[in-house]
């Protein structure tokens, strides 16, 4: 299984090295080579180790957006946790702010206002049942994006039909959109794998912070579905083979969402930092 240690927001700037030291899940498995990226554009450009040269970049691909967003917040009294404000806005709206303009959402969960869906295709669905948890909504979802009549967004800016990756991102966490290019990088440079999954510092997997090849994806729903039905399951039990996942390392930050009170306050004062260090939407 090929890790990639990788931080990154839409302004970032990468560089590689070469990490010999072997993969701790996998051992005796050498990594060849790590990506690092930045949370904003380093003084003096990219840098890039001299010992390796630079890759070429592939195609971008088109992706679209599935957003699971129907969480009860249960140790929160039950407030709608997508909804929660973070200076004047939902954390919802935050994330989907941080997405570039035209990338196609599923947004999975009850009925609620916003305030972005002008500008932006937004899908609506529901998780079957309602509240059936993370892998019913990811269903859902991947199915809403598959035959919703909106063109997928690519990395370049154009749009064309057909979705080669779909990501997901929870919608109790307003920074995760700025992982996204990190996600999409190491899967395009990983032809073998199925999905890109965020990692935080412990080395645990963030599920819900994911690139996914579509057919790949929806292929595991129908499988799974046909198994044992998706209800009650995590969202874990999506992900390919060890053998055919990317782990990518994401800053703490982007990985913030909210399960407690004491959550909400560290975000805000992320936010607050953000804000004054003008990275991402206000």
């Amino acid at each position: 299984m090929l890790r990639l240690r990788t931080m990154s927001t839409f302004r970032g700037a990468c560089s590689r090295r070469v990490d010999p030291s072997p993969d701790r899940r996998t051992p005796g498995h050498i990594l060849p080579q790590v990506w690092r990226c930045v949370d904003g554009p380093t003084e003096g450009g990219p840098r890039e180790d001299p010992r390796v040269s630079a890759p070429t970049r592939p195609p971008a691909p088109a992706w679209g957006v599935v957003v699971p967003a129907g969480g009860r917040g249960s140790r929160l009294g039950g407030v709608d946790k997508p909804a929660l404000d973070l200076g004047g806005r939902g954390l919802l709206e935050h994330l989907l702010d941080g997405l570039p303009a035209g990338v196609p959402v599923a947004l999975v969960g009850p009925p609620r206002p916003l305030a972005l869906e002008v500008d932006r295709p937004v899908l609506r669905c529901r998780e079957e049942p309602p509240g059936g948890g993370p892998a019913a909504a990811l269903a859902a979802g991947v199915a809403t994006l598959l035959a919703g009549a909106v063109p997928a967004a690519r990395g370049d800016g154009l749009a064309q039909d057909g979705l080669d990756v779909v990501v997901v991102l929870p919608g109790d966490a307003p920074h995760a959109a700025a992982a996204v290019p990190a996600l999409l990088s190491a899967l395009s440079r990983s032809p073998g794998a199925e999905a890109a999954v965020a990692v935080d510092a412990g080395g645990r997997r963030q599920v819900l912070v994911a690139a996914h090849r579509a057919g790949a994806l929806a292929g595991r729903v129908a499988e799974l579905g046909r198994e044992q039905g998706l209800a009650g399951l995590p969202a874990a039990r999506l992900l390919p083979p060890a053998d055919r996942l990317v782990e990518v390392a994401v800053d703490a930050d982007l990985l913030a969402d909210v399960d407690s009170p004491g959550d909400l306050e560290r975000l805000e004062h992320l936010h607050r930092l953000r804000r004054a260090r003008g990275a991402g939407p206000a």
